[in-house]
């Protein structure tokens, strides 16, 4: 990450490139840390002709734009520019990268931007540029890393599942098995992306939900062992219900692993779709035990059962009774795992959202 100096020094030559996409723009003067009054100081005034129109975009340059701190970044700007009286002046913020989530905010609050990524949103007078999509890889990355990674999406799973609780650290670490170390840097994640807040208990409770999980749904794969396993079960559909409780039953005499997955889930949780095919989550020994039950045969073509063995076996720590002797996949994975999969299957994700079920129905009902 950029310090402030640095991002500083290349202030002039991007905001340059961008007022040059407008012809009958001219800039005649750029000042840097210049003195607003006695007791302020912006970062940087721009001034510009328009015809016979002189304008000025008083601007504010931030280390570290994350969600959280746009609103006193907004603060400072508007500062800035209520010390001007009878000119035309325009608040501007400026970041090594700014995020779709704060670029929102600056657009609510008619605050203009750019960042050094080339994102950016000039509106002033009669004057609007924009262009988005730019990424930091630097940054995106690790703030991708920092929420959706293979454990750190314990912790998501369980707060999207109650999202109304305030976590605490130490249950979430309890909980999720997680270390401190790494619930103190997701928490920090999501406090920065505004995704939640410090509750009055002292815990963290989710405030946009929704938007987090549509965020992880954009880069969200399985993670799985291996390519999945398809097979041929000949058994009727009652048939292989009663072989799929058994298998379950001594899945769990046995200290296997296995749910049901998928639309599999989704038939329990929130049924839309149907389909002959069954999905599972199973451990080795949990798939042998699914393959003598459901008298499974190798298909290349067509199969009526699939089999997949995640990489973190904690997902089976996270199985929901969805009926009597069945377990399958939690709520949160069964919709992201719906998403990515196909149309019938997306389908079933969105119809999941109509039931609520990440707000306040619970597991249990």
């Amino acid at each position: 990450m950029l310090n402030k100096n640095e991002i500083a020094a290349q202030t002039k030559t991007v905001l340059d490139s961008i007022l040059n996409r407008v012809p009958f723009i001219i800039e005649n003067n750029y000042i840097v840390e210049s003195k607003v009054s006695d007791d302020v100081q912006s970062d940087f005034i721009a001034t510009i002709n328009i015809g016979n129109e002189e304008l000025k975009l008083v601007g504010g340059i931030k280390q570290n734009l994350q969600p959280r701190h746009v609103f006193d970044a907004i603060r400072q700007v508007k500062a800035y520019c209520s010390d001007y009286i009878g000119e035309s002046v325009y608040p501007v913020v400026v970041s090594e990268y700014i995020s779709p989530r704060s670029a929102e905010i600056l657009i609510e609050q008619n605050v203009s931007y750019f960042d050094l990524a080339g994102n950016c949103r000039l509106c002033f007078a009669h004057i609007y540029i924009e262009k988005k999509g730019e990424k930091s890889k630097s940054i995106e990355k690790r703030g991708i890393k920092s929420l959706f990674g293979l454990k750190s999406s314990r912790m998501l799973r369980l707060m999207l599942s109650n999202p109304m609780h305030s976590w605490q650290i130490k249950e979430l670490a309890t909980k999720a098995e997680l270390s401190f170390g790494l619930v103190s840097n997701v928490r920090r994640a999501l406090l920065d992306q505004q995704y939640a807040i410090e509750s009055a208990e002292g815990g963290i409770k989710l405030i946009q939900a929704a938007e987090l999980l549509n965020e992880w749904q954009k880069i969200y794969k399985k993670n799985i062992i291996k390519q999945p396993s398809g097979f041929y079960s000949l058994l009727t559909m009652d048939e292989k219900l009663q072989a799929i409780k058994t298998a379950i039953i001594e899945a769990e005499q046995k200290g296997a692993a296995i749910m049901l997955s998928g639309l599999s889930s989704a038939r329990w949780l929130a049924p839309f779709v149907k389909s002959s095919t069954e999905t599972f989550y199973a451990d080795k020994q949990g798939f042998e035990i699914l393959k003598n039950h459901l008298k499974l045969e190798d298909v290349k073509m067509g199969p009526n059962v699939i089999i997949e063995e995640p990489k973190d076996s904690f997902l089976f720590n996270e199985a929901i009774v969805c009926a009597p002797e069945l377990k399958c996949t939690n709520i949160v994975s069964t919709y992201l795992d719906l998403y990515i999969t196909g149309e019938r299957e997306l389908e079933a994700a969105e119809h999941m959202k109509s039931f609520q079920l990440f707000s306040h129905i619970s597991f249990n009902k």
